[in-house]
C-alpha cells in the first residue's frame, strides 16, 4: 500500500469520515495541499502536520506507524519515528 492510500483510507474512515475540504479546513492546510497528498504529488512535509493528521483521522497505532515509515521512507525511518513520537510526547 502506497502512504496516499493509507492518507485517504483514514480519512474515509468510518472513526473519522471526513471530506478533503473539512480535513483542509481542520488541519489548517489548503484542500490542494490534501489532493496532493492523497494522490502522492506530494508528501506530508513536517511530522507536525502528520501528527496533526493522524490524530484528526483518528490513526490506530499501527496506521500510525504505517503512513510514518509509508510517508518518510525507510532511509529515514528511526529518524523520523523519533520525531513523530516525540511530537506526539509533547501534545499530550
Amino acid at each position: 500500500m502506497r502512504h496516499e492510500t493509507i492518507l485517504k483510507e483514514l480519512r474515509e474512515s468510518s472513526k473519522c469520515s471526513l471530506t478533503q475540504k473539512q480535513a483542509s479546513i481542520l488541519l489548517q492546510v489548503t484542500l490542494a495541499s490534501i489532493q496532493n497528498w492523497e494522490s502522492g504529488r506530494k508528501r506530508v512535509r513536517t511530522p507536525a502536520t502528520l501528527h496533526k493528521m493522524l490524530e484528526l483521522y483518528g490513526a490506530g497505532d499501527s496506521d500510525r506507524l504505517r503512513a510514518i515509515v509509508m510517508m518518510f521512507g525507510a532511509e529515514r525511518d528511526q529518524e523520523s519515528l523519533e520525531k513523530i513520537l516525540n511530537t506526539q510526547e509533547q501534545g499530550e
